[in-house]
């Protein structure tokens, strides 16, 4: 398989991108993320201003000063809540985490726009003493069921419990309340149908009633954390995101060599169902391709995930050699790869061709992408040489003509006499020449003897002796015996 750019299917958003969209997004009002403070973490000069105790808490994820916590005596005011705190036109949505305990019998007020004496008016979010969320639209009536249009959730929230609860509110006939990921129905309620401001009021987060400051205020008791305030709808998906934070994930390395495999963790739920069937939070993927998991929780929200993996191509390596590869010492074979790419031997050389002279075990090993193979594996055996042969002569190399010497060679076997060809370990030699002897041992391999040198001197032959002085006869060619006549 070739390479292929990796794409992580990542549903779920880290709490630092959650926090950078909305803080960027064009549509933000407000965010306000508690954390140590009630700044606006938008764009938008809203600030929240703590009245009472600045009681700042640990939020869903343990992490100190990361939220805050009613004790029913503080709240928040936004005292600059000008026109573009105080929208007219809709969709708008607010989306809060919230966690109320369950002896809390009072009204909890998670949002309001506008914070008038004695008259409602502008958007509210309460969770009401039973426990359901509301969130409503008012008229600027005084305080009666005709002076509001309201939607009423069915859940009750008051458990002790971190919730989030995002309420979407796209005209007087058209709420929606989700509580954590599920659309929590409910009802609506309330005779208003027109949505009144007042000029110069604040608004105010944790407190309700009547006027700022009175004593007949009414406070919430729980605590808050991550407030965002958005002029449009927020997607059912936004929500899924928004609820599971970074709580749920897949994790395990989106690449694995071909022939191996990787393994593919998903947390942050009870129950799991990959797509290939398995029910387990873990599986073992040995094939590239899109693996998904619907991760649920102990409140049945079920979130899938997906995560793209790539098997990486393996190099195809191998090794062969140019010539046998057993010889003797002081010979050579070279060795060569397939593979085009940079390579490394087992003796420690790189390079596509290796001399070798030395006996071992070879191969070539390529890696490509971070995925390593190994070629197939060559054995080079170097055989040793026999020891340089000696010849002892028997005698003096100089000889007589006539005469002979005994040449013997150091090896009692393998010997080839040069010349001759003779192979015994001894040889008699009445020639004049230079003779050496070729040592072959078991494997072939052989070693040449220094030349020995005979030499054969002539035999000198006297002269005859001068013959007497007189007549005398060099050679008989006849002869007959006879008396002369003188006797």
């Amino acid at each position: 398989m070739k390479n292929l750019t990796l794409l992580i299917l990542l549903l779920a958003l880290t709490n630092d991108s959650l926090f950078s969209q909305f803080e960027t997004d064009p549509f933000t009002i407000a965010y306000y993320k508690f954390d140590g403070n009630g700044n606006n973490a938008s764009s938008n000069n809203y600030n929240a201003t703590v009245v009472g105790n600045a009681n700042f808490t640990a939020n869903r994820f343990g992490e100190p000063n990361k939220a805050f916590s009613f004790t029913g005596s503080n709240y928040f005011l936004i005292n600059n809540a000008d026109q573009g705190f105080k929208p007219t036109t809709f969709p708008v949505s607010v989306s809060v985490w919230l966690r109320i305990p369950s002896n809390f019998e009072g009204q909890f007020l998670f949002f309001k726009n506008d914070f008038a004496n004695e008259i409602y008016s502008g958007i509210r979010g309460t969770v009401i003493p039973s426990g359901q969320v509301t969130i409503g639209l008012e008229n600027g009536g005084p305080i009666g069921v005709q002076s509001r249009r309201t939607k009423t959730g069915t859940t009750n929230i008051k458990d002790g419990q971190w919730h989030l609860i995002t309420c979407i509110i796209r005209g007087f006939n058209d709420m929606d309340i989700y509580v954590d990921c599920r659309n929590d129905n409910g009802s609506l309620s309330g005779g208003a149908s027109t949505l009144f401001y007042g000029q110069n009021n604040p608004g105010i987060i944790g407190a309700f009633d009547s006027q700022i400051g009175n004593t007949g205020l009414n406070f919430s008791v729980g605590d808050i954390d991550d407030l965002l305030f958005i002029r449009r709808e927020l997607s059912v998906q936004e929500i899924l995101n928004r609820y599971y934070d970074n709580a749920v994930s897949i994790t395990g390395s989106a690449q694995f060599c071909e022939g191996q495999f990787t393994i593919l963790t998903a947390s942050g739920g009870i129950s799991y169902l990959w797509s290939n069937g398995s029910t387990n939070n873990q599986i073992s993927v040995n094939e590239g391709g899109v693996y998904s998991v619907s991760i649920s929780d102990a409140r049945q929200c079920t979130r899938t995930l997906s995560k793209t993996v790539v098997a990486l191509e393996v190099p195809n390596i191998s090794i062969t050699a140019n010539g046998s590869t057993e010889f003797c010492l002081g010979e050579e074979v070279q060795l060569s790869t397939n593979y085009s790419g940079p390579v490394l031997w087992s003796n420690g050389s790189s390079g596509n061709t290796i001399t070798v002279n030395e006996s071992g075990n070879y191969s070539a090993s390529a890696t490509n992408n971070g995925c390593s193979s190994t070629s197939n594996i060559i054995s080079v055996t170097v055989n040793p040489l026999p020891a340089i042969p000696t010849i002892n002569p028997s005698g003096v190399v100089s000889i007589n003509e006539g005469e002979s010497v005994l040449l013997t060679s150091s090896s009692s076997s393998g010997n080839s006499w040069i010349p001759g060809g003779q192979s015994t370990q001894s040889i008699s030699v009445n020639q004049a020449g230079q003779y050496r002897v070729r040592v072959t041992n078991e494997f072939g391999c052989s070693s040449l003897s220094l030349r020995t040198t005979v030499n054969v001197n002539p035999v000198i032959v006297e002269p005859p002796p001068p013959p007497p002085a007189g007549c005398y006869a060099a050679q008989v060619i006849d002869f007959n015996q006879g008396l002369t006549k003188l006797g």
